[in-house]
This record gives structure tokens, C-alpha cells and sequence, in this order.
């Protein structure tokens, strides 16, 4: 148990070291964004080529370990060495919901909804000042769990022009009397042969599972 902590310990260490704090202000939003980005590490490859970009939504729990993993499994030569930037939370409800909607339990959630603006804010915006800092190939995957995780196969659906991938963990995907799965109905060839979803589960319950489960089928 002590050696797998202080593994963890020392994976987040030196994703931290790689990590660089920015902010940028998003015309799509009206307000400004931090994120955190993690280049490439030096002799990796060739310095200025396009690299595959994972973009962590709620980039303050999870980059530093996803960066980590990320790098090892690419000095391992088990994935190509990729460019990383964790997004920040700021009203996870608003920016990660497709629709206006309450909870199961029928509480409001007033401000819900914004996710499109937000897929909008990641191609327009984030995507391109990413770009402009090193070239990021258009290999995009979105990561994110829970209600991040709705949002990283919203991404996925609504927009396979910029999104090649997502990995979603224990997706929300109950949200809306399953809105995401009546959407990939109405469009069933919205995905195209060439994206890629990775959908895990942890120990929920059937709020949880059940859509999971109706989506994966």
C-alpha cells in the first residue's frame, strides 16, 4: 500500500513539473479560462511536430495524473508522446450539460445547459491557443468523469470534426431522461468510423449503470 502511494506521489510530482499554469479569455464565453498544459518532454520526438492533444475537463482533479500516465506510457512506447491541457472547472453544471434540466430527484439545476457554448469554447478557443503554443495534430480526445464525462461524449457526438476521441469515465449519462442516447438515435451515423469511445463504469448504481449500459448497446 506505501509503494503504490508514494508511485502516486511521484507520478503527480512530475506531472506538476511539467505543467504550466495559463489563462486565456474566451470570446465564446465572455470570460477568462485557466487551464494547465503539459508539453511533450524533450527528446521525444522532433520539437515542433503535431502532436495528439487530451484535453482533461476538470482539468484541477485530474491533468496532473492523466500527464503523468501519459508519459509514461509514452517513454514505454505504448502511446505516442501527446500534448495534455487540463481545463479548469468553473460551473461544471452549466458547462458540462447539454440541455436545461434538474436532477433525478427533481432538484433545479437553474444555470445547466451552457454545453454547447462550452464545446465551442474548446474548438475556438482553447484548441487554437494550444496550437499556437505547439502544433497539436487533429487527433483531439476529451477525457472527463461524471457529469465531465457526459460532456466528453457530448463532444464526441456532436462535434467528430474536432473530436477524434473520448474517455469517459462513469459517465452522467442518465442526464435529461438520457438526452445523449436520444440524440445518437435521431443521428446514427453521427459517428464516424474513425473516433473512438472508451466508456468505463465504476460501482454505481443503476442511475448510473442502466444508461451506460443502454448507450454502450
Amino acid at each position: 500500500l506505501l509503494l503504490v502511494f508514494l508511485q502516486g506521489v511521484w507520478l503527480k510530482a512530475e506531472a506538476l513539473r511539467g505543467g504550466e499554469r495559463r489563462s486565456l479569455f474566451s470570446a465564446v464565453l465572455g470570460e477568462k479560462r485557466t487551464y494547465t498544459l503539459y508539453l511533450p518532454e524533450a527528446g521525444t520526438g522532433p520539437d515542433h511536430c503535431a502532436r495528439p492533444l487530451i484535453v482533461v475537463v476538470d482539468g484541477n482533479d485530474f491533468a496532473d495524473i492523466v500527464a503523468s500516465t501519459c508519459r509514461y506510457l509514452a517513454s514505454v512506447g505504448r502511446m505516442p508522446s501527446g500534448v495534455v491541457v487540463g481545463v479548469d472547472a468553473a460551473d461544471r453544471w452549466r458547462d458540462y450539460t447539454p440541455t436545461r434540466a434538474n436532477i433525478p430527484d427533481g432538484t433545479p439545476l437553474p444555470t445547466s445547459g451552457g454545453g454547447a457554448s462550452f464545446r465551442s469554447f474548446l474548438v475556438q478557443d482553447l484548441i487554437p491557443a494550444i496550437g499556437s503554443i505547439h502544433p497539436v495534430s487533429p487527433f483531439v480526445v476529451v477525457f472527463g468523469h461524471s457529469v465531465a464525462g457526459l460532456a466528453a461524449v457530448d463532444a464526441l457526438l456532436e462535434d467528430p470534426e474536432h473530436v477524434a476521441g473520448a474517455i469517459a469515465s462513469s459517465p452522467s449519462l442518465w442526464w435529461d431522461g438520457e438526452y445523449t442516447l436520444r440524440r445518437l438515435k435521431e443521428r446514427p451515423s453521427a459517428f464516424r468510423k474513425e473516433q473512438y469511445l472508451f466508456l468505463s463504469m465504476g460501482g454505481e448504481g443503476d442511475t448510473m449503470l442502466l444508461p451506460a449500459k443502454r448507450f454502450r448497446d
